[in-house]
């Protein structure tokens, strides 16, 4: 049940959450952060994302229990909590679920409702598209006296902003009309990697871009727990898929071997984590801090030098382990240009020479990373 339950769930959220269960005690469902790899309570999830959970939760019981026909799964009202974005996306849901061979019922007095529904259909090839009947109540009682609330486009307030399409721009203008952010080399995750990295083929995209899907965590959330049919019924082909993953994979390297011998900057609130640092001392320490640049190697030199009231030679030691620990400082050499394209690209050969990827695919990941002289 869990496992189908995280399956839906992935599909209304459009990979932006994967559905976790903590066995406790006492037992409880939570929801991981594809793009930023935080795990969230129920509590702190949005009205909207609750009611998806808990749909995929209740849907996956039904599954569970039944025994013999799939009985018709009714839904009322389910969109109304829920913004454009993730009413497509329960949309979706319900479409895939009639893809396993149960009939779906939706009621709603809702015009813009209707609307949504039959614009989602609208995009799916007729071929692959579901049997889908539309029941006016209201005509079938044929009750002109009672009230009837029109089908009309929902309001534009709540749709989508409309994906830019890439025309005749080439790769570097279509990531800037994106506005694709670019690569933290700190990051603890390539979950919040913008698929511009990932996709080089504008038009592919494109296609995952205007289905609301602009982060690695998402594509890769949906392809391991959705599975390929899911990326089929959206249109990624196996290729696509492929180039993506090796893409990342070669991302992935690039960044390990450019951080060896580097250091991420220190921050206060790093300092505020560590429970090494007195918190009394934490104002004096925070002056150091800037005055050292946020470089963690330099906080330490000031320290020794300086006199502060609560910290001992035995808290800078302790101070100094935990930013050993934390890649804030390092004993290790930093590697060249040269060294991290020899690393990167002899891990990428097997991709390569399975035509996943290209070596100019690697070559484009690092190009995207920070220059070596950064520390």
């Amino acid at each position: 049940m869990f496992h189908r339950a995280r399956e839906l769930f992935t599909i209304i959220t459009r990979g932006r959450y994967e559905l976790q269960f903590e066995e406790g005690p006492p037992p409880a469902f939570t929801a991981r952060d594809t793009s930023s790899g935080h795990t969230l309570g129920l509590d702190q999830l949005s009205s909207g994302t609750r009611v998806q959970l808990l749909m995929a939760i209740r849907l996956a019981f039904v599954e569970n229990v039944e025994r013999g026909p799939k009985l018709p799964i009714l839904l009322d009202e389910t969109l109304g909590n829920s913004d454009e974005l993730r009413a497509g996306a329960i949309i979706d849901a319900a479409i895939e679920i009639s893809r396993n061979g149960r009939q779906v019922f939706y009621f709603t007095a809702q015009g813009d409702e209707v609307a949504r529904w039959k614009a989602r259909l609208a995009q799916i090839p007729e071929d692959d598209r579901p049997t889908v009947t539309v029941v006016d109540l209201a005509e079938v009682r044929q009750d002109a006296g009672i009230e009837r609330l029109p089908v009309q486009q929902p309001d534009a307030a709540n749709n989508r902003v409309p994906a830019p399409e890439p025309g005749d721009m080439d790769r570097d203008a279509y990531g800037a009309a994106l506005r694709a952010a670019g690569i933290d080399p700190w990051s603890d995750t390539l979950g919040g990697v913008h698929l511009w990295h990932a996709v080089p083929d504008n038009d592919a995209l494109y296609n995952l871009i205007r289905q609301d899907l602009r982060t690695w965590g998402q594509l890769s959330g949906i392809a391991g727990t959705a599975g390929g049919a899911t990326l089929a019924m959206m249109n990624v082909d196996e290729p696509t898929w492929q180039r993506a993953a090796a893409r990342m994979r070669v991302l992935e390297t690039a960044l390990d071997t450019w951080r060896i011998g580097r250091t991420r900057p220190l921050t206060n609130g790093d300092l505020a984590e560590c429970g090494d640092v007195p918190p009394k001392a934490l104002p004096q320490i925070a002056d150091l801090l800037a005055e050292a640049e946020n470089q963690a190697d330099a906080l330490i030199r000031l320290l020794l030098d300086r006199n502060i009231p609560g910290v001992d030679a035995g808290a800078i030691e302790r101070l100094q382990g935990w930013l050993l620990d934390h890649r804030f400082m390092t004993t290790a050499r930093p590697l060249g240009s040269d060294e991290i394209r020899q690393r990167t690209l002899a891990a990428a050969a097997n991709d390569v020479e399975l035509g996943r990827i290209t070596p100019n695919d690697a070559n484009d990941i690092l190009a995207q990373l920070p220059t070596p002289a950064h520390r």
